[in-house]
């Protein structure tokens, strides 16, 4: 039997090519960037622009690994991240658990609360948890840097939704058989989201990883400053200048986690947002 030939119109094509443009523009400035990061500085604001450099020169990341201390802010960045995603995802995964598949009293009014911090914006809680965590003797440290985001309403929020999909069947069968909650939600719960899980924990790492605003306030000695406060440094010095051969290099290693951790984790992404019904 012939098979049917899939076959393109005109509007799929036009719809492709239209798409493809648009994805252009939007990854030229990143193509730029890498270029360049591998350029001199006589050459980066040459007229017209070299997007394929005639020869790749690793000077730029040398200078920003040793002049920039990009790898030490690196490392301070993954720390923090890693240790806030455990967090983040574990507990914002229960809470939305608990509070899905489990009634209890005031329950409404506590999906209140977590709805209204999301319209509170982050900074006006600052100074009270700088007192909270200068309290605990955590200023300046990574565990006082992920403190604040061990938990949010956002997260909380998304894991509702996803916690909706599991069937309530399988939760009572399990209880017949004998386990807790906590195993519960240890073996079969958390095994039924690690789609969605993946999806919060893409979007968690990348808040945390180019969070500025609170690491800026607690971070005190210079061997702390994690990647978003390097970069501040490297393009605004005391002197005023910028020092483009290490900061272009910088940015590069800096996009390069939230790239790769996307890509790794796209279809489990894709997956947990189409099996839960939210639209954007």
């Amino acid at each position: 039997m012939n098979q049917p030939k899939t076959q393109w119109n005109v509007i799929d094509l036009a719809f492709f090519f239209f798409m493809l443009v648009i994805a252009i523009i939007l990854l030229s400035p990143v193509f730029w960037l890498v270029s360049a990061s591998f350029q001199g500085s006589g050459e980066i604001f040459k007229v017209p622009f070299k997007w394929i450099p005639n020869h790749i020169s690793l000077d730029n990341y040398i200078n920003a690994w040793n002049v920039g201390k990009i790898g030490e802010a690196l490392w301070n960045s993954i720390c923090v991240s890693l240790l806030m995603l455990v967090f983040h995802v574990f507990l914002c995964t229960f809470s939305g658990y608990v509070i899905v598949k489990h009634s209890f009293k005031y329950k409404n009014i506590l999906i209140m609360f977590i709805l209204a911090t999301m319209m509170l914006p982050q900074e006006i809680t600052f100074l009270p948890i700088y007192n909270v965590v200068k309290s605990m003797g955590l200023i300046n440290s990574y565990l006082g840097l992920a403190i604040p985001f061990f938990y949010s309403g956002f997260g909380v929020f998304l894991m509702m939704q996803f916690a909706r999909s599991i069937p309530n069947e399988i939760i009572e069968s399990a209880k017949i058989d004998g386990s807790s909650e906590f195993s519960i939600f240890l073996r079969i719960v958390m095994p039924m989201m690690r789609s969605s899980m993946a999806a919060l924990s893409i979007l968690a790492f990348s808040f945390i990883w180019n969070e500025f605003a609170w690491s800026r306030i607690a971070i005190i000695s210079d061997s702390m400053r994690t990647l978003p406060i390097a970069l501040s440094f490297l393009a605004f010095s005391s002197d005023n200048s910028t020092n483009i051969t290490a900061l272009l290099p910088s940015s590069v290693i800096a996009i390069a986690p939230v790239m790769i951790l996307f890509f790794i984790f796209q279809r489990q992404f894709i997956e947990s947002v189409a099996s839960s019904g939210v639209k954007g």
